[in-house]
């Protein structure tokens, strides 16, 4: 699909052509004159790349794809994302903002700004954070990927596939340790790979919530070692805490010759805007009493670049900066 949108929109096809380029199309029937009103009527107000990601996905093979937008999951939060069912009718009588993906239980979207109304781009993909009510309106905060349709999934397309034991399901993990960690420390063949994100829907009193993955694998190990402890030094801005407990989340993973890959999630909180988290797992050798400290090199906890917090005022269409995301 985001090979499909990156050829065609290439061309940059304008409206007033798009007659001829949906007969060319291998995706679409020829057109009916009212069709062709209505995509006149539709292109004026939002992207080519859009409405042919909408299309595209309306196909009865498609409807298959389920988490086409993949997700992530920590403790009880299990965010996996599927298309949200839109009409050619539906989509013409939008004021602004589509709906492009649902989780299964429909709390939890992500948007379209199809007339920019953030101001952060034509076609940005958000999340709603909070709704307040306001006089003959209402106040959204928002979470804005900064990114449209096309880079939303060619940055998704990147990601690799998670099989959840839990969940007895496999989706396209929002994590990617194995790949691009936010960091990744080798101490005496124990390779400890971690990276954390927002969580685009969530805040708690007025902090930013960031989930995290940590991968444990062997790194050439010929003896096994069990973890013992965990040690945690957290920063928000300027304020540093620290978190020391046995075990991480209940568990005491192995790591040896014969263990595969222990990956855990967790969160927490930021005010600030940059943070980080590192420190290291205590690990014990089974067949003697050598002790490992396995450090964890410290990952950030910020919004990536491109990323915001926005509060929109739907009765003056006025946007308000929260925080911007930091150049890494």
């Amino acid at each position: 699909i985001t090979s499909y949108l990156r050829r065609i929109t290439s061309n940059h096809v304008p409206a007033d052509k798009l007659n001829s380029f949906v007969r060319m199309s291998d995706i679409f029937e020829a057109p009916s004159a009212a069709l062709r009103n209505a995509l006149d009527n539709i292109l004026k107000e939002i992207p080519l790349s859009l409405y042919l990601f909408l299309k595209l996905t309306q196909r009865n093979e498609l409807q298959k794809l389920k988490l086409l937008f993949g997700g992530f999951a920590y403790y009880d939060n299990v965010y996996l994302l599927g298309l949200a069912p839109l009409s050619l009718e539906e989509l013409e009588a939008n004021k602004g903002f589509v709906p492009l993906a649902t989780s299964h239980d429909g709390h939890k979207m992500l948007f379209a700004d199809t007339r920019n109304l953030l101001g952060r781009g034509y076609g940005n993909i958000f999340a709603i954070r909070e709704v307040n009510s306001v006089q003959d309106g209402f106040k959204l905060v928002v979470y804005s990927f900064g990114k449209d349709i096309t880079q939303f999934l060619g940055e998704l397309s990147r990601k690799k596939m998670h099989k959840s034991m839990e969940l007895k399901i496999s989706y396209l993990d929002w994590f990617d340790t194995l790949e691009f960690p936010g960091s990744d420390t080798v101490t005496e063949g124990i390779r400890i790979r971690a990276t954390g994100i927002c969580d685009p829907w969530n805040h708690h009193n007025g902090r930013k919530v960031f989930s995290y993955q940590i991968r444990v694998s062997n790194d050439g190990r010929t003896t096994t070692a069990k973890l013992t402890t965990r040690h945690w030094v957290c920063k928000d801005g300027d304020h540093e805490s620290k978190v020391d407990g046995p075990g991480v989340i209940g568990f005491y993973p192995r790591v040896g010759p014969n263990t595969t890959d222990f990956v855990y999630h967790s969160c927490t909180f930021q005010s600030s805007k940059s943070g980080s988290m590192g420190g290291g797992f205590a690990f014990k050798e089974e067949n003697g009493n050598h002790e490992i400290f396995a450090k964890i090199e410290p990952f950030p906890l910020r919004l990536p670049a491109g990323a915001s917090l926005l509060e929109f005022n739907s009765v003056t269409d006025a946007v308000r900066m929260i925080e911007e995301g930091i150049n890494e």
